[in-house]
């Protein structure tokens, strides 16, 4: 029987864990997110109807939100893992063993990582859209589903779309890499695993943080 490739394993891994098992929390985000913009400009605009509110919000979906929510959840949950993870596999020798064997760590661990989280995160992305746009439907009160669909879609700019799915990769590949860059600072002694890993999440919130602040700044 063949065996596994390692690097194809890593990377299927980390598509699962950061992709797949991280679904519900981006989709239970993506509702609250509708209900509460719903509630306030039913508050502060009662006069703006259904559809204009559904199209506002999934525009500001499309350009921010689904940017920051999933991101701030990829961090809290997959950069936590990745960095426990490697910490572990310095304790355990394994790192140490494969420059024994000349084998390169950043093409053998980390890129399938960081391949991995990055297909990951644009999958977080999509999903979070899909669910604002799916409650903005439902709370649209329109009498035609035809009509709260058209709504919900006039939010969701093509180009805005595009930009944030490569946004979403590149984000996660700074993350991962900052994060992996905990194996060139801990090349002796023992890793504080724990310590490390919630460093590097709070690191990881950080970056996102500045680089989407800048980003709206700068180009919105």
């Amino acid at each position: 029987m063949k065996e596994a490739n390692p690097i194809l394993l890593s990377f299927q891994r980390q598509l699962f864990f950061s992709g797949v098992q991280s679904t519900l929390p981006v989709l239970l985000s993506g509702i609250l997110c509708s209900v509460v913009f719903f509630r306030i400009s039913g508050t502060f605009m009662p006069w703006q109807d259904g559809g204009k509110v559904a199209a506002v919000l999934a525009d500001l979906s499309t350009d921010l939100l689904a940017i920051l929510i999933p991101g701030l959840i990829f961090c809290a949950r997959s950069i936590s893992a990745i960095t426990s993870e490697l910490g572990l596999m310095q304790i355990n020798g394994e790192i140490r063993a494969l420059n024994r064997l000349g084998i390169p760590i950043s093409s053998y661990i980390i890129l399938p990582r960081v391949i991995g989280a990055s297909v990951a995160l644009v999958l977080l992305y999509i999903y979070f859209i899909a669910a604002v746009v799916a409650s903005c439907i439902v709370l649209d009160g329109s009498n035609s589903i035809v009509l709260s669909v058209i709504s919900a879609l006039k939010g969701v700019n093509a180009f805005d779309f595009t930009l944030g799915i490569i946004r979403s990769a590149l984000f996660a590949s700074i993350l991962v890499w900052r994060s992996s860059r905990t194996l060139k600072k801990q090349k002796r002694g023992i890793p504080d695993v724990s310590r490390t890993a919630s460093n590097a999440v709070l690191e990881a919130m950080m970056t996102l943080l500045v680089i989407e602040g800048i980003w709206q700044i700068t180009f919105r």
